[in-house]
């Protein structure tokens, strides 16, 4: 190494730089180039036979290199790894200078600083990587084909073709594909996931699959991570009786007041959507309200008041709704067929 030599600054030239390429990773000692042949310097330029000695003036990246000082053959020092030295946007060069100088042997005749630089080149040494080991994404079974949700992006160490150029999803066989754009910001293609078939919670509710994120080296590196969609209600399910029809029977003289029926129904969809509320539909006689009576919560019917007398013999119809608490409420209708004996204390033993 060039150290502590004084010379004049007046007696310098400056060579105009001279650019060496290398791939990164290259072994120690590895040749890179010829500074004497590329800056033109030889013997000659000395005269009276002296030699010319070769020294690297220190810099940030001259630790990179070492120097022949009779030859001029420029080597590497240590193991430079591009990912490291020159992390940032991927897309530009990775370039390392250092100042060589040419001297003659008395200092003084010839001196000449010559800028080098080495442009060091990717190779596909790292694999892309996710930031999480999975990742939730929650979407609505009401999604439009078409629709599309943010994933993930993978960061990938290495620049150009050899960091990620596209992203899949495997299994293929999922309702969902999976779109690559590239971010004009992060300099980074950023993947989408895109609904492609519509979706119905009450069929499948989780769907899980990898994403896979694809680099264009050779050979080509890839990385994955699990991704988990969970299909979010609607209210698109209405509440479904056990029976379209109860027919039943009951005594003329029947109290009020004592349950008479329960009835039940079920609704498919998940949370507020399936909470059911029980009533009497609007859409029957006033005097079938004022009769009967239905608790909202457990679809117990009862007589609001005792039935007329001379009912015996008549058969009444009773509406009654499961409406659910979904936005907008959905509405099942059932219909209970009720039969009036004769009282009881009238029928013979």
């Amino acid at each position: 190494m060039f150290k502590n030599v004084c010379v004049m600054v007046g007696l310098i030239t400056v060579v105009k730089g001279i650019t060496f390429f290398l791939w990164e990773e290259m072994p120690m000692g590895t040749f890179i180039g010829n500074v004497a042949s590329q800056a033109n310097v030889t013997s000659e330029s000395c005269g009276n036979n002296k030699i010319i000695n070769f020294y690297i003036l220190q810099n940030n990246d001259s630790s990179f290199f070492s120097i022949d000082s009779q030859t001029g053959n420029l080597m590497i020092s240590k193991i430079i790894d591009r990912d490291v030295i020159c992390s940032g946007d991927p897309s530009l060069l990775c370039n390392l200078s250092l100042s060589v100088v040419a001297i003659c042997g008395d200092f003084e005749t010839f001196v000449r600083k010559i800028d080098v630089n080495v442009i060091v080149e990717d190779i596909n040494d790292n694999a892309p990587m996710f930031p999480n080991q999975s990742t939730v994404v929650r979407i609505s079974e009401a999604a439009a084909i078409g629709s599309r949700w943010l994933l993930p992006t993978a960061d990938d160490r290495d620049s150009n073709n050899n960091s990620v150029q596209w992203y899949d999803i495997v299994p293929s066989d999922v309702p969902f594909g999976v779109s690559t754009s590239f971010d004009l910001h992060s300099h980074r293609h950023v993947p989408s996931l895109v609904v492609t078939r519509p979706l119905d919670r009450e069929v499948l509710d989780l769907y899980s699959f990898s994403l896979i994120a694809i680099d264009s080296g050779i050979p080509s590196r890839t990385g994955s991570t699990t991704v988990n969609v969970v299909v979010e209600d609607i209210n698109d399910n209405t509440p479904v009786f056990e029976k379209r029809n109860y027919p039943i029977s009951i005594y003329e003289n029947y109290p009020s007041g004592q349950p008479i029926l329960n009835v039940m129904a079920f609704d498919i969809d998940i949370g507020t959507n399936a909470m059911i509320s029980y009533q009497l539909s609007d859409q029957q006689p006033q005097d079938i309200k004022d009769t009967f009576h239905i608790d909202s919560a457990r679809g117990i019917l009862q007589l609001a008041k005792t039935l007329n007398n001379g009912t015996s013999g008549s058969i009444i119809t009773v509406l009654v709704e499961a409406v659910d608490h979904g936005v907008p409420p959905l509405t099942g209708r059932t219909v209970i067929t009720i039969t009036v004996n004769e009282p009881i204390e009238n029928v013979v033993g």
